[in-house]
């Protein structure tokens, strides 16, 4: 993974990263072939606690100084 990313990248970030990238898409294919509302209750739950993952695996994703 370092090879493609970077040898400066520390490995907690970029596990937490693909982590972050696969439930992404796992929803992404819930929604896309229509299991979202059969298998939650509460899809907007499901969808904000998403948004939240990286987060709670200690990834600071707001822009920079340059991009405020």
């Amino acid at each position: 993974m370092q090879a493609n990313l970077g040898p400066n990248l520390p490995d907690e970030l970029g596990l937490a990263g693909l982590a972050s990238w696969a439930a992404m898409l796992g929803a992404v294919r819930l929604e896309a072939f229509g299991h979202v509302d059969t298998v939650f209750a509460a899809p907007a739950v499901h969808f904000a606690a998403l948004t939240e993952i990286p987060g709670r695996q200690g990834m600071d994703l707001r822009p920079g100084p340059s991009a405020r």
